[in-house]
């Protein structure tokens, strides 16, 4: 690799950890075909940061979206499930895959202190993967 080259890689490496960490990332954002739960989980909450529920709503099961739209969709989150919406860190801990299930374990670290566990079911629905549900839990592994 000559200098020129080492200096752009370098470069694109520097931009997308300030992409990240102004975003609050810990993952980079992977084309649309190639989604892991993971990542879903955290493009569904880089959206719900911004408010745009749209977007936020596009990541959900098919079944979720077809109980709300935009509007209700973002009313449910303010009404139970504020704290998704909160600058800070998001920080995945643990993604399993069972067949055509995942679980995503999700630690938020909101700019305001503390620490706040969410655990999402994820199924695939085609080629994607989509948010079923959330519960938020402890670190110990029990529902609240």
């Amino acid at each position: 690799m000559n200098a020129s080259a080492a200096r752009r890689l370098l470069f694109s490496l520097v931009a997308t950890g300030a992409i990240l960490a102004l975003t609050g990332c810990d993952r980079a954002p992977e084309s649309a075909q190639e989604l892991d739960p993971a990542d879903v989980v955290l493009r569904q909450r880089a959206a719900l940061v911004a408010g745009d529920y749209r977007a936020a709503r596009s990541y959900a099961a098919d079944e979720l979206r077809g109980k709300f739209d935009d509007v209700a969709f973002g009313a449910m989150i303010l009404r139970g499930y504020q704290r998704l919406t909160e600058p800070g860190r998001a920080v995945v801990s643990a993604v399993s895959v069972e067949g055509d299930q995942a679980f995503v374990s999700l630690r938020l670290e909101p700019s305001t202190g503390g620490s706040h566990w969410y655990r999402y079911a994820l199924q695939r629905e085609g080629d994607a993967w989509r948010i079923a549900g959330v519960v938020p839990f402890d670190p110990d592994g029990v529902m609240l």
